[in-house]
């Protein structure tokens, strides 16, 4: 696998978490790096409408979806990073956000506004019955 090849998901919530396994069955004939980054654990209500299970109750979400990718997609290599993303951090590929706030959009948007080496920006959102997607190159 060419580890020079990632893609960081910032967010492992409803949106993220069915991306992440989206990006990890795809990652069987395009290899690549999933680093999945999010600060949460997993809660009861999370079963409901996201890919975590009851046995995941209690877990940080990028490990238990980290635990789910390496079940459905074993080729797949994930880094879980448990934390809050901030303007401080720094990207070097493309970022897919996958969060559920107006201020954490900000943050990561920080992030990535001064890098010249993050190819590409996706911003997803859902509420009210519909979905956006948003991508700036």
């Amino acid at each position: 696998m060419n580890n020079n090849r990632f893609l960081a998901l910032v967010g492992a919530g409803s949106i993220g978490g069915f991306t992440a396994e989206v990006f990890a069955y795809l990652s069987r004939t395009y290899p690549t790096r999933l680093l999945i980054f999010d600060h949460d654990m997993v809660e009861s209500h999370n079963s409901t409408n996201q890919i975590y299970r009851t046995g995941d109750i209690g877990t940080s979400k990028v490990r238990a979806c980290a635990g789910i990718l390496g079940f459905l997609a074993e080729e797949t290599s994930v880094e879980p990073v448990q934390k809050k993303v901030t303007a401080q951090d720094r990207f070097y590929g493309p970022v897919i956000v996958a969060v559920d706030s107006i201020s954490a959009r900000r943050e990561i948007f920080s992030a990535v506004r001064e890098s010249m080496i993050v190819p590409l920006f996706v911003d997803a959102r859902s509420g009210d019955g519909c979905g956006t997607v948003v991508a700036l190159n």
